[in-house]
């Protein structure tokens, strides 16, 4: 069985250690922020499979918000 609170732990603290360093240069800080949008995602889907809709919620919107803030920089065809 899936242990999906450690999953949800893991995937916190790996976007709160890319908040902490995030670039000022942009193609880096592009790739940074894609990188805080996975790791969102993975909490927000660990949080869903918890039962916890509210905080999967907010870590899927805060995912989106950081897909959409590294479009910015990202080179062309980017998906």
């Amino acid at each position: 069985m899936e242990d999906w609170l450690d999953h949800a732990e893991r995937a916190r603290r790996r976007y709160a250690e890319g908040e902490a360093r995030l670039p000022d240069e942009p193609d880096a800080r592009q790739r940074q922020l894609t990188r805080m949008g996975n790791a969102a995602a993975a909490a927000g889907l660990a949080e869903l499979m918890l039962g916890r809709s509210g905080e999967a919620g907010e870590w899927l919107r805060r995912a989106a918000d950081r897909y959409r803030e590294s479009w910015t920089d990202a080179p062309p065809r980017s998906w």
